[in-house]
């Protein structure tokens, strides 16, 4: 995939295929503002035409330094030390426009897009 923006030097990415073949991006965005981002495919940028699913990590209100996090704009904590549900939220078609939130990563799985 492609991220078709201007060059931002506190935005990342990374992709990767899940256990059945199906593309996942990463976009960690270093920097204190919401970055946008449209991801399109291959070397012509196709868009991506189906939605997705995201998990974005946030750091808490207080910024970096807050002990908390934030999962899909909610607070995020164990009980009793176990991991909680996970749910992500539902990036509508076409799902290629992103907005990367301050100081966050965020996974996006696209279960229609199959990597050659």
């Amino acid at each position: 995939p492609v991220i078709e923006t201007d060059t931002h030097h506190a935005l990342r990415s990374f992709a990767a295929c899940d256990p059945s073949g199906r593309l996942v991006v990463g976009v960690a965005n270093a920097g204190g503002e919401a970055i946008a981002t449209a991801l399109r495919l291959g070397q012509h940028g196709a868009p991506l035409a189906d939605g997705a699913e995201a998990w974005v990590l946030e750091a808490g209100g207080g910024g970096l330094l807050d002990e908390s996090v934030r999962l899909n704009g909610q607070p995020l904590s164990s009980v009793g030390g176990e991991v909680p549900e996970l749910p992500p939220v539902t990036l509508p078609a076409p799902a290629g426009a992103f907005s990367a939130p301050p100081f966050s990563v965020a996974f996006l799985h696209y279960a229609a897009v199959v990597p050659e």
